[in-house]
């Protein structure tokens, strides 16, 4: 049955962009205050996230 799933690459670009439409909606945000705030934490997130593999890679090398 699994072969079935996979076996047109129709199938598997259906597949992939269900996967990608999956992800969490963009909300729209009334006040510019809010606006900005949230994108001070989107890019909060995006740096911990690029410090933590910044500090694996040294770790990796040494």
């Amino acid at each position: 049955m699994a072969e079935n799933r996979f076996s047109s690459k129709s199938n598997l670009r259906k597949n992939f962009l269900k996967a990608q439409n999956t992800h969490q909606p963009i909300h729209k945000v009334e006040s510019p205050l809010k606006r900005d705030l949230a994108a001070m934490a989107k890019i909060n997130r995006m740096l911990k996230e690029g410090f933590i593999t910044w500090l694996g890679e040294i770790g990796r090398q040494y």
